[in-house]
């Protein structure tokens, strides 16, 4: 093993240091050749057992970086990051944003028998909800085979965008969904994480990192109040964790962190 000052020891990165960059070439038609051959299996012809189950396939939310998500990993820390990529990489929002509709447009242009559904996310220090807003624009002006516009939405619902207001939700979904919705386009949320129905205001929650609502094991703050907000802003699709979906059919379906019963809501 060579020692600590050895060069070659040196050149090696840790993980946390290293990152995918979705927009380059090779990521970019890898991407797309996954995209494809999702949509060739998911189609009108699509069976399970014999059976053609294609009137049942709701949407597909790819996402254009990691988990789903649209969201632009290490920009750079001064370092380390896109920003420090040699051009034509070099990250700017510009740029990013420029990829995310390219994907889009290319997976409308492939007539998909489902749906599309485009993550939006914020990014940056300090927190920028533009990019979210760019998103969304992006997103209504495509389509899947059917002509239906494609849905957007965010998976950062909890109860901060209602304390906090919708012009301040996060990545600017609610603003975006209020200025959006009257194209027909499906609006979907995620809760952040599971909801706690004693936290009501995203300060009382049994989280390990604190108080505040954030991904698990933090919360997501009181479904009571996110849920409502969610629905009276346009959303018309919601994605639930289990344990919160099961507590419709059985108000005793899990314990909160302190071991006592859910309430049912």
């Amino acid at each position: 093993m060579p020692n600590d000052n050895d060069p070659i020891k040196r050149r090696f990165i840790s993980a946390a240091q290293s990152s995918a960059v979705p927009y380059e070439l090779p990521y970019r038609s890898a991407l797309k050749a996954l995209w494809a051959a999702t949509f060739a299996h998911y189609g009108a012809g699509f069976s399970i057992s014999g059976t053609n189950v294609s009137s049942q396939l709701g949407y597909k939310r790819g996402g254009e970086s990691v988990g789903g998500e649209a969201y632009p990993y290490c920009i750079g820390d001064g370092t380390f990051g896109m920003t420090h990529l040699s051009s034509p990489y070099t990250y700017t929002k510009a740029g990013w944003i420029s990829y995310f509709s390219e994907m889009l447009q290319w997976a409308g242009s492939q007539h998909p028998f489902m749906k599309v559904f485009a993550p939006i996310n914020e990014a940056g220090s300090p927190t920028d909800r533009n990019y979210g807003t760019q998103e969304a624009a992006a997103a209504v002006v495509n389509g899947n085979g059917h002509g239906f516009v494609d849905g957007f939405g965010s998976q950062g619902l909890s109860a901060s965008d209602q304390v906090n207001g919708c012009s301040s939700s996060t990545s600017d979904w609610c603003s975006s969904f209020g200025l959006w919705w009257k194209t027909g386009a499906p609006l979907e949320l995620q809760q952040l994480s599971l909801s706690d129905e004693t936290d009501a205001d995203c300060m009382h929650g049994h989280g390990t990192n604190g108080p505040n609502c954030g991904t698990p094991p933090q919360d997501s703050g009181d479904l009571r109040v996110w849920l409502p907000f969610a629905q009276q802003n346009h959303m018309t699709i919601l994605e639930l964790y289990y344990h919160d979906a099961g507590l419709a059919f059985d108000p005793l379906y899990c314990t909160n962190i302190n071991g006592s019963p859910r309430s049912s809501v």
